[in-house]
């Protein structure tokens, strides 16, 4: 019965994709049916979850956002501009 489910929530997901859905939202879908159609408890699963380690990777994918977002924009690279230019010349035209 599981292997029934795994390949039928595959197939799901592969005509999704195709169809054009947002793969985010076809994965939050077909993980919304198969949580549906579970014979675990709830508590057993999250039991099983390490909370800690979820928050830090949430943690570090949202400083890693904000570092992206501060120092990778052209705003703080505007100074620099000129020196990088005539220290590091580029070939492309």
């Amino acid at each position: 019965m599981l292997v029934i489910r795994a390949v039928l929530a595959t197939l799901i997901m592969i005509a999704l994709f195709f169809a054009g859905v947002v793969p985010a939202k076809a994965a939050i879908i077909i993980g919304g049916l198969l949580l549906l159609t579970r014979r675990v408890k709830s508590r057993r699963v999250y039991a099983e979850i390490d909370w800690s380690l979820l928050l830090m990777f949430a943690g570090l994918f949202i400083i890693v956002a904000g570092a992206q977002h501060a120092l990778l924009s052209p705003t703080p690279l505007r100074p620099w501009a000129g020196f990088i230019s005539t220290k590091f010349p580029c070939s492309a035209p």
